[in-house]
């Protein structure tokens, strides 16, 4: 058996963002697909909605993702980053 980039090739394919490595899928769904990822001693979450920056929906989003990453609290996960291009909110995923 190869490893998770070999067994699922359409999921994990090649990343313009060679600093993360993709471990794992965590969910897919009509909003979007998760995946569990290491830059470099640490996991994140990587976040990949499947609507534009721009949308209503986006804007939506964009004001949750603020509003979560503006609380620190041991059980919420810090919000690492909000990308537009490719559209992506990156987690913690060490909590």
């Amino acid at each position: 058996m190869g490893t998770v980039d070999q067994t699922m090739p359409a999921l994990f394919a090649a990343s313009t963002d060679a600093t993360f490595t993709p471990l794992a899928q965590l969910g897919a769904g009509p909003e979007g697909t998760v995946v569990l990822a290491q830059r470099g001693g640490k996991f994140v979450e990587i976040h990949t909605p499947t609507f534009e920056p721009g949308s209503h929906r986006w804007q939506v989003l964009e004001a949750r993702v603020r509003a979560v990453g503006a609380v620190e609290h041991p059980a919420v996960r810090s919000v690492l980053a909000l990308e537009t291009t490719p559209p992506a909110i990156i987690l913690d995923g060490d909590s």
